[in-house]
């Protein structure tokens, strides 16, 4: 009597479910956390019409902006102060989106939504940022005045507080402001003139400085760049 094949004793056939070949060996690996956020970012990008290669080329804003204190919070914060024509469009294009959408797209992308000057917008912002943290030195100063005026009233009634009394009688005008500092005024040189003459020196009050022209106006640097 022949005996019967069983899948024990039989061969494995080619193109049988038992098939070696055909049996898979691995898993496919799942998709890291970077290859998920680049398509989700296609996603957005897509949804809202951006061109990704203009994104890829647009200037680094950013990375930037990112080095601000407090981060791009700050940043936004400080833009929400200004009047500026680029920052108002950017703001409207960032606001008009949704929150998801924010976690996800650079600020280029809500920039080139607005069709502003990157450039210039980040003139702006860094305008803006002057402005807002001058605005909380001032804050800062005016609120605690008065308590500083008090600890410096306190040494300046003590025996060794001449400082802190010469300070205070200056501010209030009781004692007289210095004439200011001394400087050399150079004579130009004028050909068939002779040789010039020595520099002159002239007195200097600092009220009659003009803090502008050593520290220049960030709108006046702002203009030269759209100019």
């Amino acid at each position: 009597m022949k005996r019967k094949e069983t899948p024990e004793n039989s061969e494995l056939k080619t193109g049988s479910v038992l098939d070696l070949e055909n049996v898979p060996t691995s898993k496919k690996k799942p998709p890291s956390k970077d290859e998920r956020l680049q398509k989700t970012l296609r996603t957005v990008l897509a949804k809202l019409d951006i061109d990704p290669i203009a994104l890829a080329q647009a200037p680094p804003l950013t990375v930037t902006l990112e080095q601000a204190e407090g981060g791009i919070p700050a940043v936004i914060a400080a833009l929400r102060f200004s009047t500026d024509h680029n920052v108002q469009a950017f703001l409207k294009s960032y606001d008009e989106c949704t929150a998801a959408d924010r976690q996800i797209l650079p600020l280029e992308a809500f920039a080139l939504m607005a069709e502003v000057n990157i450039p210039q917008l980040l003139g702006a912002a860094i305008f803006a940022l002057q402005n807002q943290f001058a605005n909380i030195v001032k804050v800062i100063a005016v609120t605690n005045h008065p308590r500083v005026m008090r600890a410096r009233i306190r040494q300046a009634v003590k025996p060794g507080g001449y400082r802190d009394r010469n300070a205070i009688d200056t501010g209030l005008r009781f004692l007289p402001v210095s004439k200011g500092a001394t400087v050399l005024v150079p004579v130009p040189y004028v050909p068939g003139m002779g040789s010039p003459t020595q520099p002159e020196l002239q007195d200097v009050n600092p009220e009659d400085v003009d803090t502008d022209d050593l520290f220049p106006d960030l709108a006046e640097t702002q203009k030269m760049l759209t100019e």
